[in-house]
């Protein structure tokens, strides 16, 4: 849609001339315009920018811009931290929480970032995967393969 490889700037011409080369080029570029983008007008205007690219229809943007809250949350909408004293797991995820310097108010959507997909129900992170955005290789692996894969598991948490 935007037409990156017009726009770029080469050191070396030649050394896109693989399209794998270019198609890596292009992702750093789109990944360097939406941090530009972040820098310029905040993550809100990022968000935008990034939902009108990806989703073409109006319903998958609207989820994109207005994420439902998670299961979890839904389960315990003020927080879920009461939950720290009976659980072992859940007391060892607060050294963590310290150690990076967040505190999470729904310590379950912790649990379940460290949880395996293949983990099924447990009491403690539900039966719904979710994958935390961390860094833009894990935000990449979360919108293609959940939301893109799956556009209806998405459309799945407005019913919560």
């Amino acid at each position: 849609k935007l037409e990156l490889d017009r726009f770029m700037l080469y050191a070396h011409g030649p050394d896109l001339c693989r399209e794998s080369d270019l198609r890596h080029a292009m992702a750093n570029c789109f990944e360097a315009l939406i941090g530009a983008v972040y820098l310029e007008g905040g993550l809100d205007e990022a968000r935008q920018l990034f939902g009108r690219l990806l989703f073409n229809t109006e319903d998958l943007r609207e989820v994109w811009l207005h994420y439902p809250p998670h299961p979890l949350q839904v389960q315990e909408p003020q927080t879920d931290r009461q939950l720290i004293e009976t659980s072992p797991v859940l007391q060892k995820l607060t050294s963590f929480e310290d150690s990076i310097g967040v505190l999470f108010t729904h310590v379950r959507l912790l649990a379940r970032a460290f949880t395996l997909r293949t983990v099924g129900f447990n009491h403690l992170t539900l039966c719904v995967h979710l994958m935390l955005i961390g860094c833009s290789q894990s935000g990449r692996e979360f919108v293609f393969s959940d939301c893109l894969a799956y556009p209806k598991l998405c459309l799945f948490y407005n019913r919560f």
